[in-house]
């Protein structure tokens, strides 16, 4: 029996809005349906942290970041994503934060 073809889903962004210089944004679609499933996020939240003027990016290790950012509903969600490659980047998951990750979130955005 053949391999069933995994299908990512691809969204091209035409400016560099976002606050790694976010090209190409992919994401599988079983992580797609967890966010909504276990998070109530939709894709769309996902651009909105990465697009959010006051998000927050830590470097998390080698091709990794966590960007910590508002949805447009004003909830601040953590998408951790995985460099690809130049500009591209795949959303590994997304969750909204916690007390305590809040508090780290509004104690670094004041710090600029």
């Amino acid at each position: 029996m053949a391999a069933a073809a995994r299908l990512v889903c691809v969204w091209i962004y035409t400016n560099r809005v976002d606050v790694l210089g976010i090209e190409v944004l992919e994401i599988d679609p079983h992580i797609e349906e967890k966010l909504w499933a276990k998070h109530g996020l939709l894709f769309g939240d996902v651009e909105d942290v990465l697009q959010d003027e006051d998000a927050v990016v830590e470097h998390t290790g080698e091709g990794t970041h966590e960007v910590y950012g508002r949805t447009g509903q004003g909830a601040v969600v953590l998408v951790s994503l995985v460099r690809k490659g130049e500009g591209v980047f795949k959303v590994v998951t997304a969750f909204p934060v916690g007390p305590r990750r809040l508090r780290w979130f509004e104690n670094r955005r004041g710090r600029r």
